[in-house]
């Protein structure tokens, strides 16, 4: 096996349930049998082993010896309802269904609350064997009227906490000492010690001091430390610690440094001047342990110290999922980051980088691979002359260009010849390949004479297709009907109240398109009076309704990392304006009609993402919207209840993930709709639930 060899490098280092434990995992099954049996030949009263013992027989296919050990570990501790749900597991997989079904009901009789034999027994049809004080119709009618008794007074509860637990963003400092880290749950895992590795190729033994004091401080002291520095660093006073501490070791030739990290369990690469939260080593451990994926980052911020004030903290950093478009894009590169030995090979190749440079290199290599996990906890405070913003904010690195690809812009319209008018001109006038360009306008029964004459005019001036379709008015099926006499290419979805301002714009949606991961692109617009009005659409802000953000921000502002004003992945895009392949289109099925007012571009866009593809939110394309002037905004109360009762629809069809919001960080907090309004302190257990969806797509 491929791993077989690491696990030989880590025995000098590992304690022997460890090395059993990577044996196993590497697919060893000899070794870790010996060395379990080894333990047990000290421990022999230790269910624990037993169970880990059964665990290695059975993936080696031993399943008589397998049961032996489950079942010795059973007999130690009778109420150990683990072991009888692996033993259930082992005689379902052999087929013997009823003899799992009475290890299964025992389990629960020893731990009622043991989910996980209570859904194997509704797995395999033995509802009936779940005990009936605990699950049946007496006991379920009492916890729901339970639930339904409390569920109001928890709500208003939950509410009140919220507001007083949200700090707004200026008051960041008072939320970091209102709020400190809380150690990680206990349990989560059994990493070996981290090894913090310290680049200190500036020189500078005070920040190399600063970094060495915050690991001494750690409540978890499963680390070490190798300081990668030269010789001028090493004559300084600063080596002492190693001295007084054997964790800490200083080393400057880099093969040496190779050897050391090719032997550890994990790395946390940082550079130093970096301060460590004093439950960070917990955390990136417990974080490592509990992820599949090769990299894992953690939220940072800023400071300044004073010498008797102690730490002034300001500016965090609060990071999304990390997807390749965000680390391209992104001006803050992540202070730490902790990798595993899949990623050893691209850390050890870069060591002479720069450190930031170094980290970038290896979360762009762990999202081509089994990806980049991410912990909404503030573990790390940077100095504030060491922050360097780099200059991508605007759209990241460029992209190849399609130049040949056409593209076709499809414009519901009814009346309002002036707006559609202004939409075309700029539209053409903006294009750099006009030849490659097409419009399509639905008439939703334009009465006016001057509309009548508009649509002869671009007719005849640009070859515009007019399409009539009159009737009530359905966003999705006017835009569908024009897109189905579409061949290929792009399709553009425009309102007729947009005026690009852009030039090239066409030419950056084909960039854009170039990338394979991209299924729909949406601008940035803005209000006449020159302020944002959509940079991407939150879900999940206050009360879980889809808002725009950035809405009402001067234009200038590049809002938290930079979001508003680069292009990256959103969790939607508006359809005032919004790019998509004919292709990604008819396989997404279309827009739903159902919608057919004011939710039908969120709905794509989930359509699209469950696809696996990506919505993109570009600045690079940039319009006027003079939002609503041709419906009209939500000013009565027939158009909330309608806008409602659609949001109700959307919720039903797409449920958990209509409010969940994977381009926001956690820690943000919203307020009147409004995201990036302050900060929250959240659970360990939505951080956990967070971890363990952080890598996926």
């Amino acid at each position: 096996m491929k791993f077989r060899g690491l696990v030989h490098v880590f025995q000098g280092r590992l304690g022997q349930k460890n090395k059993a434990r990577l044996a196993r995992e590497a697919g060893d099954w000899a070794m870790s049998e010996a060395l379990y049996r080894s333990l047990l030949q000290r421990n022999f009263r230790r269910p624990g082993l037993h169970l880990q013992l059964g665990h290695t027989l059975k993936a080696a296919g031993r399943f008589a010896e397998a049961e032996a050990a489950y079942r010795t570990a059973i007999a130690q501790r009778p109420s150990y309802a683990h072991a009888y749900l692996q033993l259930g597991l082992l005689l379902q997989e052999q087929g013997r269904t009823r003899e799992a079904e009475d290890i299964f009901a025992q389990a629960l009789c020893m731990e009622p609350g043991f989910t996980p034999a209570r859904d194997k027994l509704i797995a395999i049809g033995a509802r009936h064997r779940l005990p009936e004080a605990d699950y049946g119709r007496s006991a379920a009618t009492d916890v729901a009227g339970r639930i339904s008794a409390n569920l109001t007074a928890a709500a208003e509860e939950v509410g009140r906490y919220a507001v007083v637990s949200s700090y707004p963003a200026r008051a960041y400092d008072a939320f970091a000492k209102a709020y400190p880290v809380s150690p990680p749950p206990a349990g989560g895992g059994d990493l070996a010690d981290l090894t913090v590795l310290v680049d200190a190729a500036d020189g500078s033994p005070s920040k190399l001091r600063r970094t060495l004091t915050s690991l001494l401080d750690q409540r978890d002291g499963a680390w070490r430390a190798i300081v990668r520095g030269d010789a001028r660093l090493f004559e300084h006073s600063v080596t002492s610690y190693q001295a007084f501490e054997s964790r800490i070791q200083y080393e400057s030739a880099d093969q040496a440094i190779i050897a050391q990290v090719m032997q550890a369990s994990a790395i946390l690469q940082v550079s130093s001047g970096l301060v460590l939260d004093r439950e960070a080593v917990g955390w990136i451990r417990l974080a490592l342990a509990s992820t599949t994926q090769a990299a894992v980052i953690f939220d940072q911020d800023q400071f300044r110290e004073h010498w008797r004030d102690g730490m002034e903290r300001f500016d965090p950093a609060l990071f999304p999922r990390q997807d390749v478009l965000e680390m391209e894009t992104c001006p803050i590169v992540p202070a730490a980051v902790a990798v595993k030995p899949a990623l050893y090979p691209e850390l050890c190749a870069g060591l002479g980088q720069e450190g930031s440079q170094l980290r970038r290199s290896l979360l762009m290599q762990a999202s081509r691979g089994s990806g980049v996990a991410n912990v909404p906890r503030i573990l790390f405070s940077v100095p504030a002359d060491q922050v360097r913003l780099e200059n991508n904010t605007s759209g990241g690195t460029d992209l190849a260009a399609v130049p040949e690809e056409p593209i076709t812009v499809i414009i519901p319209t009814r009346d309002r010849a002036h707006l559609l008018q202004a939409a075309v001109l700029s539209l053409v006038r903006k294009a750099s390949n006009r030849r490659r360009l097409s419009f399509i306008v639905i008439d939703n029964g334009s009465l006016e004479p001057r509309s009548k004459k508009l649509f002869d005019r671009l007719r005849t001036r640009f070859g515009v297709k007019v399409l009539v379709s009159p009737g009530a008015f359905n966003w999705p099926l006017l835009n569908n009907l024009a897109a189905d006499t579409c061949q290929d290419g792009i399709l553009v979805f425009a309102n007729n109240d947009v005026e690009m301002t852009t030039q090239g714009w066409d030419e950056v949606l084909r960039s854009n398109f170039s990338r394979r991961e991209t299924g729909i692109v949406g601008a940035r617009l803005l209000f006449p009076r020159g302020t944002v009005q959509h940079a991407g659409i939150v879900l999940g802000a206050g009360d879980g309704r889809p808002v725009h953000e950035g809405e009402g921000a001067d234009a200038t502002d590049p809002g938290p990392l930079g979001r508003w004003r680069r292009r990256r992945t959103a969790a939607a895009v508006t359809g005032a304006f919004m790019a998509v392949r004919q292709t990604v289109f008819n396989a997404v099925g279309r827009f739903d009609p159902r919608f057919s007012i004011a939710y039908n571009d969120i709905d794509f866009c989930l359509a699209v993402r469950r696809t696996g593809l990506e919505v993109v939110y570009d600045p690079a394309v940039e319009l006027v919207h003079h939002e609503s002037a041709t419906r009209g905004r939500n000013d009565n109360c027939e158009k909330v209840a309608w806008d409602d009762d659609e949001l109700r629809d959307l919720h039903r069809k797409w449920g958990a993930m209509l409010t969940s919001d994977p381009t926001v960080n956690l820690q943000w907090s919203s307020a009147m709709g409004r995201p990036y309004e302050g900060f929250r302190d959240i659970s360990s257990r939505r951080v956990l639930d967070h971890l363990a969806q952080s890598g996926a797509a």
